[in-house]
This record gives structure tokens, sequence and C-alpha cells, in this order.
């Protein structure tokens, strides 16, 4: 069995710790009024960014209208975004400064382990996290070049680590955009990759993309 399939298994059996956390809550969260989110609606069109050390950033535009609401977006606009989204969103966008300076941190894993523990407390964004790593794990078809490190998702923004190996495992990291796409279930409306380690045979790539359609712009130095 592949690490990135003992990784899958991993996050079905959070989501069924999220169920019993969610139980043993019960009583507590009855108690508790949630506000809905204000959302700011960003009109900035569907971006990518990709960068890193030496080299400069770009933004794609998609030329795609946004499509119909699925079922990670209906998540999104059911209930407020956990604590790691908030530090990454600035004005209904992605933060630019914030999420470099995160992907670049020497402590990352440490942020990831953090990201996940907030993410199967909730099991909404649990379920997000199971849907979008399935996607994954059937993309990269158990291909040793590549697998998945870390991930996690909140009610409208996804943190991870993929790792590859190699040509094979660069040529492979196509199939991780692929599974993005606006057209299917697991659509990325906005996006910022750090490559780490580009010049040596294993590739860190890290990432942050929004699952909301309503987060498809990138802020801060971002350029439009």
């Amino acid at each position: 069995m592949s690490r990135g399939r003992y990784w899958i298994i991993a996050a079905i059996i959070a989501v069924g710790a999220a169920y019993g956390w969610l139980f043993l809550q019960k009583a507590e969260s009855q108690a508790v009024e949630e506000h809905p989110r204000e959302r700011e609606i960003s009109q900035g069109d569907l971006a990518i960014v990709g960068g890193g050390q030496g080299s400069s950033s770009e933004i794609f535009d998609s030329g795609s209208e946004l499509s119909p609401t699925t079922h990670s977006n209906r998540i999104a606009a059911s209930g407020v975004n956990l604590r790691f989204e908030k530090t990454l969103l600035r004005g209904g966008k992605i933060s630019y400064d914030q999420t470099i300076r995160i992907l670049q941190g020497d402590h990352f894993d440490s942020y990831m382990q953090d990201v996940l523990w907030q993410s199967v407390r909730d099991l909404d964004a649990a379920h997000l996290t199971e849907l979008y790593a399935r996607k994954f794990e059937t993309a990269f078809t158990n291909d040793p070049s590549i697998f998945i490190e870390d991930f996690a998702c909140g009610l409208s923004i996804c943190v991870g680590e993929i790792t590859t190996y190699g040509v094979q495992g660069e040529q492979e990291y196509s199939r991780f955009h692929k599974a993005l796409s606006l057209a299917d279930d697991t659509p990325a409306y906005s996006m910022i990759e750090l490559p780490i380690g580009e010049d040596r045979d294993v590739t860190e790539h890290r990432f942050v993309f929004a699952t909301d359609p309503f987060i498809n712009g990138i802020g801060d130095r971002a350029v439009y």
C-alpha cells in the first residue's frame, strides 16, 4: 500500500473522529448562536499565483464563468471560517503577503498539524478535506513519484503540500491542477503555490487555494 493510500485512510478516520467530537459537543453547541459570515465579494478575475524565491509571480485569468454551486461551495456558504482561514484572508481575497510568509516558513510542518487539527474538529471541513483528497489520490494513480505530504481544508480555504520526485514527479504534478477544474466538483477559484527545493530531485509544492467562488482573487502584492 502506497504512502498516499495510507494518507487517504487517515483522512477518512479523521472524518469519523470529527463525528465523535461533534456528538460530545452537541449540548454545548446548541447553546451557541451562530452568525452568518459576512463576505466581501471580490470583483477580480479567477486567479492562480505561482512563484518562489528567484521567480516572479504570475496570475492567470481562466476566462471562465463561475461554475454552478457545488458540494464544496455550499459548505463554504454555510458557516464561519476556521481560525487558520481568517489569517489567510484579507478583504475577501487570499492575502499574498500572509500566505507566502506561511508557505516559506521553516515551521510549515507544525503549521499544517494545527490546520489538520482545526479541520478534523469541524464536520463540514473534514468532509471537504476528504472530497478533495480522494480526487487527488485518483489523479495520482498511486504513482510513487508523487504523493500528498499534508492536506486539509477549512470551510473556504485548503492548504497542503505535495512532494514530487524527479522529472516524472514534476510531470505528474500537472494532474493536481487538472483535478481543480472549475467544471468539476473540486474547483479552485484562486490559488497560490510555492515550490521548495526546485534545484534538487525532491520538490515540495506548498499551496493554498480557495473553494469558495466568492474568493476568486489574490490581494496585497498581487497586481492585476
